[in-house]
């Protein structure tokens, strides 16, 4: 890796945001590398860049130095979310529902 690997990740997510954070021991900030004609690196920032909603770099918080870099997506709305005040079974009448065809079988 160009960075030395990864010291740390850390995920941090909310109902809007998840945020994602990486740390390792190069105080650099991060910079479009060249690609290397056979599509294999240089893409790390412009996917970063398409993806998210915001990001940016920071000192690491480490002694050794180093630097953090993150990035923040938004999340989906949570596709259970009506449905998590009923229980697994959904709303009265999904189960009537349910009920009815197992009934009919």
């Amino acid at each position: 890796m160009h960075a030395g690997g990864p010291r740390e990740l850390v995920l941090r997510c909310t109902a809007e945001r998840l945020r994602i954070e990486v740390s390792d021991g190069n105080p650099e900030p991060p910079r479009r590398r060249r690609s290397a004609g056979d599509g294999a690196g240089g893409h790390g920032l412009i996917v970063l860049q398409r993806l998210s909603r915001s990001w940016g770099t920071a000192p690491s918080g480490d002694p050794r130095g180093g630097k953090t870099v993150w990035v923040e997506v938004p999340c989906p709305p949570d596709p259970w979310g009506p449905w998590k005040a009923w229980g697994a079974q959904g709303p009265p009448t999904a189960r009537g529902r349910s009920e009815a065809r197992s009934g009919a079988s």
